[in-house]
């Protein structure tokens, strides 16, 4: 990275570095490489893999983290949420102390799972209010 800033200074971009690498990822159950699958698909992988890491870190690091899922819900069918939202609770439940979830999305109506146990919160028109 070092060996490259230079050139990066001349290219006002960074030439070198993970935004410049491709994950490959394959989907095991379909037998088919990630960027053939749904857009659903794709973000459940993604997904795993992210809550993997999140997952380690709890194990690892003595940190308070705070994970901000923004609209990851709007392209998994009703089965699929409903196991995300089942594991989200059990990572929650497991580590009261040491994480924050906050989801956030556009149709309340995806949430329904944490209905009696999330606050929810309504952005509009530059305010923010309970709803």
């Amino acid at each position: 990275l070092l060996s490259r800033r230079h050139k990066d200074y001349l290219s006002g971009s960074t030439t070198f570095g993970p935004n410049r690498s491709d994950w490959r990822v394959f989907h095991v159950e379909k037998q088919m490489e990630s960027y053939l699958c749904s857009a659903g698909e794709q973000k459940i992988l993604l997904s795993g893999v992210f809550l993997s890491f999140v997952i380690n870190m709890l194990q690892t690091n003595n940190r308070k983290l705070i994970l901000l899922l923004d609209d990851v819900v709007a392209h998994l069918d009703a089965i699929h949420r409903k196991s995300l939202f089942k594991y989200l609770k059990d990572i929650i439940s497991r580590n009261k102390k040491a994480i924050c979830v906050w989801l956030s999305g556009t149709d309340k109506n995806l949430f329904e799972e944490f209905r009696n146990e999330a606050l929810f919160l309504k952005i509009q028109n530059n305010s923010i209010e309970r709803d």
